[in-house]
């Protein structure tokens, strides 16, 4: 019994074969026979389902996204590869959900920090699991984990009652302090002298 992804997936290709469309047509079988790998792993007793289509195409989008990273160092040489790099990412990306923002990533692994124990020393691990449970596959675990050891690298640690209160704090909440400073200068209304850099912060 197919799925309605499967269905998809031969309608975009008997589509590309009459359009003479190569690219998506290569694209689409390169998907199907990373279904068929699975389908035929050793030890798999699962069904080929949407939610598996769609891990496929994610692991595939994920590992053209590596790709493009390193042909990016090769220039002008590399033009006609990134631009088969980009088409096959935003024609994987049509079939995920949407991803989330840094910015938004940022709040919740800060959200997600303010739950662990203090100086946990799995908190990476903890803070992706708690970010994946929440948001699924709208979540990049790289870029979480990334954030999360940032804020360990600078000793930053959240100790809260409520989750509330960490989200007043979060810098999305805040305008851009750089910005803000620029612009009262602009208007004559201060002068920076120094630079600071908070240590602590305590909502009373």
């Amino acid at each position: 019994m197919s799925t309605n992804l499967e269905a998809e997936l031969r309608a975009q290709l008997t589509t590309a074969m009459k359009a003479k469309d190569t690219r998506t047509s290569n694209l689409v079988r390169m998907i199907n026979t990373k279904i068929m790998e699975r389908r035929t792993a050793k030890g798999f007793s699962g069904t080929i389902d949407d939610a598996l289509i769609l891990d496929v195409i994610a692991t595939y989008k994920k590992s053209m996204e590596k790709a493009r990273a390193d042909y990016v160092t090769a220039g002008e040489r590399a033009k006609d590869q990134l631009d088969e790099l980009d088409f096959e990412v935003a024609w994987c990306s049509k079939f995920l959900p949407t991803q989330m923002t840094e910015a938004e990533l940022r709040d919740a692994v800060a959200k997600a920090v303010g739950e662990l124990p203090q100086k946990d020393p799995k908190m990476a691990g903890r803070v992706i699991g708690a970010i994946k449970k929440q948001f699924g596959d709208r979540a990049d675990a790289q870029l979480v984990k990334k954030l999360a050891d940032e804020l360990a690298a600078k000793g930053i640690l959240i100790r809260t009652r409520s989750m509330r209160g960490v989200a007043e704090e979060a810098p999305g909440a805040y305008k851009d302090v750089d910005l803000v400073a620029e612009a009262t200068e602009q208007a004559g209304l201060a002068r920076r002298v120094a630079f600071l850099r908070p240590k602590v912060c305590i909502k009373g």
